[in-house]
């Protein structure tokens, strides 16, 4: 109904009230999703809680993960497609997880924080 919308630039759609209301209401149900998943799906919300702990080491190397999944996609003849986005996202979890916990254990200074004894 709003049409589309792009922060980057200022364009909020057609309404900018709509926008407001549309982006509460999504902020809201996420919150009701979240206790949903906490409550009913105990390890779902554990592996969530995993990947949230370790948010700022997937951002900042999971380009180097699409990189190669594109390339890998490309030299196949499937770039482009959403399997390869769904592959690029599920990896760089996987991969990127155990890189963060590494880093944490044995270069923890990467992140500002002093070596443990």
């Amino acid at each position: 109904i709003n049409g589309s919308v792009n922060m980057s630039v200022r364009d909020f759609g057609k309404s900018v009230v709509l926008y407001l209301i549309v982006g509460n209401l999504g902020t809201i149900s996420i919150m009701f999703l979240a206790v949903l998943i906490e409550k009913k799906f105990m390890y779902i919300a554990t592996s969530l809680e995993l990947i949230g702990r370790h948010t700022i080491g997937i951002l900042a190397l999971h380009l180097v993960i699409y990189a190669i999944v594109e390339s890998l996609f490309t030299m196949i003849g499937w770039n482009g497609i959403t399997v390869e986005k769904v592959v690029e996202v599920l990896l760089a979890v996987v991969i990127l997880v155990p890189v963060d916990i590494v880093i944490l254990k044995y270069l923890p200074f990467v992140y500002g924080l002093k070596r443990r004894n």
